[in-house]
């Protein structure tokens, strides 16, 4: 059986007040957004099912946007952890390395997804604009 000391018992307390602190924070962030995406994907349905003027490209783009949204918010909460994992890590090295490459690598995907986006945004953006459409 393992014995608290006060100082002990409070930092324990602490820890698990920060952790629920954190979660809610993650949990407004993602409903607030998957509210504003779900505002977007009932827009659309609509606009499939036959009421509006949408171009299916705009449909699609605004999929798009709700995909880039919910990657942002990935992206978010692996930055949070990856930050959570480095402060909590006491100086053990192999744990703030683990921390190191998780945070490296969400900002390496995080880029390849900007960048994927910036190249397709140009191409379609100058085939439309050579077509004349």
């Amino acid at each position: 059986m393992k014995h608290y000391n006060i100082h002990s018992f409070v930092h324990e307390v602490s820890r698990c007040v920060a952790r629920l602190g954190l979660f809610a924070l993650i949990l407004g962030l993602s409903i607030t957004t998957l509210s504003a995406h779900a505002d977007l994907l009932e827009n659309a349905g609509r606009e499939i099912t036959g009421g509006a003027t949408k171009s299916p490209g705009t449909i699609v783009g605004e999929i798009i946007q709700i995909a880039l949204g919910f990657l942002g918010i990935v992206f978010v909460i692996l930055t949070i952890y990856a930050g959570f994992l480095y402060m909590t890590s006491q100086g053990d090295p192999e744990k703030a390395k683990k921390a190191r490459a998780l945070l490296i690598n969400a900002i390496i995907g995080v880029g390849i997804v900007i960048s994927a986006w910036a190249i397709t945004y140009f191409v379609l953006t100058s085939l439309t604009s050579s077509i004349g459409t």
